[in-house]
């Protein structure tokens, strides 16, 4: 036997993996990708007063408890519903709790109901862009890679080209809240990184949801917030909204605490392209324009590119995982 052999069977199983990385993260940003529109029609059927943001929170916040309760359940079920003995773990798991359904529901429902569902889910890539570039900084695996660079740049003109009306960048308060709102999952994808090797993701996804949920639920309270009308459309319409989440958010943080984190943003690139397509099947009058259909043939250079290996990268989507 040769000894290039070897070499090739590492080759093939790195392929493998690397493509197994990509199809679950590319099911989550199909999961992600329909609740924007989605919940977007949520407000609708459930006649909720979109510019009333109180009750946006309360949805939120109902949406996250309800997840958390049945992830827990199931934790329990499983016996995996411990965070382990040592006391950063749980103060990681309120840092996700905070950044990845506080602050980034926060702000992503209240963009949300002045931006569309299709440009939302654009704007909310930004920050994983700016992350993918100085992930090195945060991880010492991380590499800024040729095929990162061009993801990057395809990645930030997919953002450009959606918000051009009129050769004019519409940016607004509601954008700008957006873009926050892709900063504070960046933070929360960080966290669960560091805590992934001590605690099942199931497990701190389900605590983080379930606290994260509390919150929202209760700051929407205080402030004059109401669920909204219940009818059977809208339970369906919820149902999926919770099924998808849960499924969602533990598949994610599993794949995070695998794979490169940067790599894996980059394929977070498609949310945006599952998000504009269902946007336009779902009764919300939201049409596919030209700039949606050059931004989504500019994600996916951005994932072609972002996880292929040039002759002299040795770096590949399975490395950082292995080490933690």
């Amino acid at each position: 036997m040769s000894q290039a052999d070897p070499q090739k069977k590492d080759s093939v199983n790195d392929k493998k993996i690397t493509l197994k990385a990509v199809f679950l993260g590319l099911f989550v940003m199909l999961l992600w990708g329909s609740l924007f529109p989605v919940i977007k029609l949520g407000y609708s059927v459930f006649l909720l007063e979109a510019s009333f943001y109180p009750t946006l929170f309360v949805f939120a916040g109902t949406r996250f408890i309800i997840s958390g309760v049945f992830g827990l359940g199931y934790c329990a079920a499983t016996k995996k519903i411990s965070l382990g003995k040592e006391p950063k773990n749980y103060l990681n798991v309120l840092f996700i709790a905070l950044f990845a359904f506080v602050l980034h529901y926060g702000f992503l429902y209240v963009g949300l109901s002045s931006v569309s569902s299709s440009n939302t889910s654009l704007l909310n890539q930004a920050a994983s862009i700016v992350f993918i570039c100085f992930s090195f900084l945060f991880f010492k695996e991380e590499k800024f890679t040729v095929g990162k660079a061009i993801a990057v740049v395809s990645g930030v003109a997919s953002i450009l080209i959606v918000n051009f009306d009129a050769l004019k960048i519409n940016f607004d308060i509601g954008s700008l809240l957006i873009l926050c709102a892709g900063l504070a999952s960046v933070v929360s994808n960080i966290v669960s990184k560091k805590i992934n090797s001590s605690v099942q993701p199931v497990t701190y996804t389900c605590y983080a949801e379930f606290f994260g949920g509390i919150v929202l639920f209760a700051v929407g309270l205080l402030l004059g917030g109401q669920f909204g009308t219940v009818t059977p459309a809208g339970i369906g319409l919820f149902a999926y909204i919770i099924i998808a989440t849960i499924l969602s958010y533990t598949i994610w943080y599993y794949l995070v605490g695998k794979y490169d984190l940067s790599k894996l943003l980059i394929v977070k690139m498609a949310e945006p392209v599952f998000a504009v397509f269902i946007g336009a099947i779902l009764p919300l009058n939201t049409p596919i324009r030209w700039q949606h259909l050059v931004a989504i043939a500019l994600v996916a250079t951005a994932i072609l590119f972002g996880n292929v290996r040039f002759k002299r990268e040795k770096h590949s989507l399975i490395k950082e995982g292995e080490n933690i």
